[in-house]
């Protein structure tokens, strides 16, 4: 079954004590009450008919069973109340289109049976309006008309149920005669005037206070208080049908899907009709017809308006139509051509609609000639009948453009130049992008290497490939780098040319024969300390005479009476260096050259989050440094980290066992932290269920959900083949997701009855079916993953693939060894191994194993 979308384990009630005590009643004094003895007579002018109600109509879950059964009513021409759990019917149009040609024909009668399958006496009042609210909401969307009749889950309610039932003018409400309410029905006085339990006879109209009327079922196709489930004997159902009917009027009679499937050799129901509970149902009506009783919806039996009416000869109903779902896909030029897919259509006469849309173009379903621009385009599609009447749904397609432009190459001033002027102008080639066509371009220039604050030119968003400095960006004489990028226009950025260097104020070697240049090794910058600068002049005298250079470290402009170079310069702290070379024959000198140079001798620190200790679940660890450009190193095998033999942080480090993690930090001018160590001890043993298994795929563990190798573990990693595979729990991945979502996902048992609690040691199948919004085929990890009190006590999964557009069933198994309340979240990625990417949101549902587990009394 898909996913328990919340649903538990029907609740069929057992309602023999009910007869014993009303037949006593008859016996003693001779008067109508509860269901009592056999073939007792009916009530003349009463309805004297039988309510079958279709219970959990979904999506997706025995859909061949669903669809066949109602084929049946409706090729007899029987009503049947349908009772759908709105908040898992949508995506499968087979089931709702079945519904829907049901009520179309005047077949069947829309019956809410929750938005979600739970007990609604555990929701506020508020959040039972809202619900029963938005279901039926939901059913106006879908079918064009809502529910007047609730058949509450587990046939359980309460007051608060009543109260939102009256003010969203619903009029029935459908549960048992063992679930009603002391003020409803008292089983020790079926009897009393006071009951309100509805009696289809003339001159009746009985009500709750809330005027809501109850029409409690009297009898199951199959009785589900025990495990498997029974089949209900043909005696059995026509003698309680007859006893309801000689009390109320009516009888109402539950069907499930699982009770027509064929059973595999464990008693699990396939998605396979059975044609012998065909049969028998076949048989089921015969004996209901020849008693001279008909078959009727719980409006008809009521009275109301509400009730299946023949289709009108006029069609005004418009299509339902639902877009094909949302493209995201990356550009493959300015325009990019994308397959759109088809919508699901559907209309209560025409069988083939005209369908269009408004793509660019004015393309077809499938490709864009013109194709789609970078951005979100929506398309409109639009379905027409034969009778004019029509209906739209939206479809987005998102281009994205993550493809940066090509890297612009410097032109000029060329690598290790001269230039005379400070007002030098830049040259590059022009860059090329994918799908834009306006690229701009952004320059740097700096008297420094690493393009430390503050550089001389900063230049952005420039739509020429060329830009002049001018007199407001002067260029004093000295070394200067540069470097230039391109940005198109969704904002994607090129990496930064090479870095040419050139120097202002020197005369070009080529121009001058005497002409020198002087330059400083290395160039400005942030260093380590000690640093020792060599200055160099080129090219020598020509006379032959000495060429001297001078310098100045305080910031002064050095001239002939400032120091001479004659060794390197120590630099032991933060310096501007000024230099100039002469010769001594001639008197030529070079421009005065300006270099800053950083000491940075402080080694950063780096610190972890959370720092070591004891755990009872796997740990995300942040490492963070004391300076934002350092680079972190660090091991988890004890050996202590170096910039050559340790991993390079770049993201949050599950930690899923014991481990030592070391770490340094080491900064920009080539400072190293002291080793860091860390110790994190995770204890699983408080409530570790996971177990191994063998299974396909070649990951540990028995396949499931639809094909491939399965495991379970708490996080961590594990080895295969060679390969060592590391996986994170759930808390530690960011979820930006839209590639699959989850139609429905829950909790069952092996028959795929939904558990809301369960005995310690009873198995627990956590099963999801999920959709794939993708448009490519997307292989997957369905992982599931169970806590209680914030520890994580088991983390199991299984593989697989998925087609685009397509729906998959997945499961896993969990047995609870102690009492307690537990979450179960369930969460798609594509893959286990190196960095998994989710593909879904978290989904969560909750189970309970009582200390003292009883089983309910049905």
């Amino acid at each position: 079954m898909p996913a328990g979308q919340g649903r538990t384990r029907p609740r069929h009630g057992n309602i023999s004590a009910v007869w014993a005590v009303a037949a006593a009643f008859m016996l003693v004094f001779g008067m109508i009450s509860a269901p009592i003895s056999v073939r007792a007579a009916t009530i003349p002018g009463a309805c004297n008919c039988v309510i079958f109600r279709l219970d959990d109509i979904q999506d997706f879950w025995l859909n061949t069973v669903q669809i066949a059964l109602m084929n049946h009513f409706i090729a007899k021409g029987e009503r049947l109340g349908v009772g759908v759990i709105m908040n898992f019917i949508g995506n499968d149009p087979s089931v709702v289109d079945k519904v829907g040609e049901g009520l179309n024909s005047g077949t069947f009668e829309l019956v809410s049976h929750a938005w979600n399958h739970v007990d609604h006496r555990t929701l506020t009042p508020q959040e039972q309006h809202d619900t029963l609210q938005q279901a039926n909401q939901k059913m106006t969307s879908l079918w064009g008309s809502s529910a007047v009749a609730f058949i509450p889950p587990f046939n359980a309610y309460d007051d608060n149920t009543l109260a939102a039932l009256e003010a969203l003018d619903m009029k029935i409400i459908s549960a048992e005669f063992d679930q009603e309410l002391p003020s409803i029905y008292n089983p020790d006085e079926p009897a009393s005037p006071d009951n309100k339990v509805y009696k289809a006879i003339p001159d009746s109209d009985i009500s709750d206070s809330h005027g809501i009327y109850h029409l409690p079922q009297v009898i199951g196709f199959y009785t589900y208080d025990s495990e498997p489930p029974t089949k209900t004997s043909m005696n059995t159902m026509t003698s309680r049908i007859d006893e309801a009917i000689s009390s109320y009027g009516y009888a109402v009679v539950t069907l499930h899907p699982q009770d027509f499937a064929v059973k595999d050799s464990s008693q699990n129901p396939t998605n396979q009709i059975s044609s012998s509970e065909l049969a028998d149902l076949d048989t089921l009506i015969e004996n209901i017809q020849s008693r001279g009783y008909s078959i009727k919806t719980y409006s008809e039996a009521i009275g109301s308006s509400s009730a299946p009416e023949e289709p009108s000869s006029e069609d005004t109903a418009a299509p339902q139509i639902t877009a094909p779902p949302d493209i995201t896909t990356e550009a493959t030029g300015v325009r990019t051509p994308v397959s759109l897919g088809s919508p699901t259509v559907r209309d209560n006469r025409d069988s083939s609609p005209h369908v269009s849309n408004n793509a660019p173009g004015g393309a077809s379903e499938s490709e864009e000639e013109g194709g789609f621009p970078v951005g979100t385009t929506t398309v409109t599609w639009t379905a027409t009948d034969d009778s004019g009447n029509s209906a739209s749904a939206t479809q987005n397609v998102t281009i994205t453009d993550t493809t940066a432009p090509s890297i612009p190459t410097p032109l000029s001033p060329e690598d290790d130049s001269n230039v005379e002027s400070s007002e030098t102008t830049f040259e590059w080639t022009e860059a090329t992008d994918l799908a834009s066509q306006t690229v701009t371009y952004d320059l740097l220039v700096a008297d420094n290497p690493d393009f430390d604050a503050p550089v001389a030119i900063s230049q952005t968003g420039l739509v020429e490939s060329t830009y002049t400095a001018n007199g407001s960006e002067p260029l004093p004489g000295g070394t200067y780098y540069w470097k230039v990028r391109a940005s198109d226009s969704s904002g994607n950025e090129s990496p930064y040319s090479d870095v040419y260097t050139f120097t202002v104020g020197g005369s070009n070697s080529s121009s001058s024969s005497n002409g020198i240049a002087v330059t400083a090794s290395p160039p400005g910058g942030t260093y380590g300390p000690p640093l020792l600068v060599t200055l160099t002049a080129s090219p020598p005298s020509s006379t032959g005479t000495a060429v001297v250079i001078y310098y100045t470290t305080d910031g002064s402009t050095p001239t002939t009476s400032s120091a001479a170079y004659s060794e390197p310069v120590l630099v032991s702290s933060d310096t501007v260096l000024k230099f100039f070379a002469q010769d001594t024959s001639s008197g030529t000198a070079s421009a005065v050259i300006t270099h800053t140079y950083s000491i940075d001798a402080t080694a950063p620190t780096v610190s972890a989050s959370p720092a070591g200790g004891t755990y009872t679940s796997v740990q995300s660890v942040t490492l963070a440094p004391s300076e934002s450009t350092a680079t972190i190193y660090y091991t988890t095998d004890g050996s202590d980290p170096t910039t050559t033999s340790g991993t390079v942080y770049s993201a949050p480090i599950p930690i899923a066992t014991t481990t030592m993690l070391k770490f340094i930090a080491k900064d920009n001018a080539g400072n190293i932290s002291p080793v860091v160590i860390e110790e994190y001890v995770i204890n699983h043993s408080t409530g570790s269920s996971g177990s191994s298994g063998s299974g396909g795929g070649g990951f540990v563990g028995g396949g499931g959900g639809g094909g491939g190798g399965g495991g379970s573990s708490s996080g961590g990693s594990f080895t295969t083949d060679g390969q060592v595979f590391t996986y994170a729990d759930s808390h530690f991945v960011q979820h930006p997701l839209d590639r699959i979502k989850f139609v429905s996902y829950g909790t069952m048992n092996m028959q795929n009855i939904v558990l809301t609690s369960v005995k310690p040691g009873q198995q627990v199948n956590i099963s999801a079916t999920f959709k794939n919004y993708q448009n490519s085929a997307q292989d997957y990890v369905y992982i599931t993953q169970v806590e209680k009190d914030g520890v994580t006590y088991s983390v199991n999964w299984a593989t697989g693939a998925v087609n685009a557009g397509q729906t998959e069933t997945a499961s896993r198994s969990w047995m609870p060894e102690e009492p307690g309340d537990y979450t179960i979240k369930v969460f798609v990625w594509d893959k286990l191994s190196g960095s998994p990417i989710a593909l879904s949101d978290v989904g969560e549902s909750r189970i309970s194993v009582p200390q003292q587990f009883a089983l309910p009394q049905i």
